[in-house]
């Protein structure tokens, strides 16, 4: 049962991150927790994000702008290593209670500020990489902040979701062994979730590529901000009165 909960969310949550560019783990994160300690659900996602970022980018993969993801990616890559450290080190209701807080703070900063732009300078890419980098490395979703970035350039959907996934996949490769010297894996059983996570990766890309044509994008972000607004209160409450 809990592996069922865990493809189906996993389904409807690279739907959403190849919409949007962002919010597979995000959405994914908080889901796996129900069934698995947070950091090992970190891991687990993380996996699954690596999957996921490779449905998408065989999907979009010529329209990738190589010239934003050398100045973004790298500055991403040095500062997930030094998340994903900080990660290890904290417990399960610390980055709880970070998760939250984050994703509150990304929802109420976009709806009182909804205009907030940035200027697409090599500072911008460099702040959002070592930003997103360093957030994902630690709760394992950096995906809002580096869309708050990359939205600052002259990208069109397609190719934007493609550069994104791209930053994304590196940052999995990076991250991801630093969680295993940490101890995030458990044991033979997480094993058995891969076949199924490439599943709903492939699956959930392929639904998203044809929905990202005909979706409104004003009526998608609703949908996004309200149901983010929901997993940021639960994990924040969870990891003050909750177990750890």
């Amino acid at each position: 049962m809990n592996m069922i909960i865990f493809v189906i969310a996993a389904f409807v949550a690279q739907i959403f991150g190849t919409i949007t560019g962002f919010g597979a783990a995000t959405v994914l994160t908080p889901a796996a927790s129900f069934i698995m300690d947070i950091k090992t659900a970190i891991f687990v996602v993380a996996v699954f994000h690596l999957i996921a970022n490779l449905s998408r980018i065989g999907f979009f993969i010529k329209l990738i702008d190589k010239k934003i993801f050398l100045e973004f990616g790298l500055a991403s890559l040095l500062f997930t290593v030094t998340g994903a450290a900080f990660s290890n080190r904290l417990n399960a209701s610390t980055i709880k209670v970070i998760f939250g807080v984050f994703l509150l703070t990304y929802i109420f900063f976009s709806l009182a500020v909804p205009r907030f732009s940035i200027k697409p300078t090599r500072l911008a890419s460099f702040l959002g990489g070592s930003c997103s980098g360093f957030v994902s490395g630690l709760i394992g979703t950096g995906g809002a902040i580096r869309a708050t970035f990359l939205s600052a350039f002259p990208l069109e959907k397609e190719r934007y979701i493609a550069t994104s996934s791209l930053i994304a996949l590196c940052v999995d490769l990076t991250r991801i062994p630093v969680y295993l010297v940490g101890g995030a894996y458990k044991g033979p059983d997480i094993v058995w979730y891969i076949p199924f996570m490439f599943l709903a990766g492939v699956g959930g890309a392929a639904v998203g590529r044809k929905i990202v044509h005909y979706i409104s994008p004003v009526v998608f972000r609703r949908i996004v901000m309200g149901t983010l607004l929901v997993i940021g209160a639960h994990m924040f409450l969870e990891g003050l009165w909750g177990k750890p």
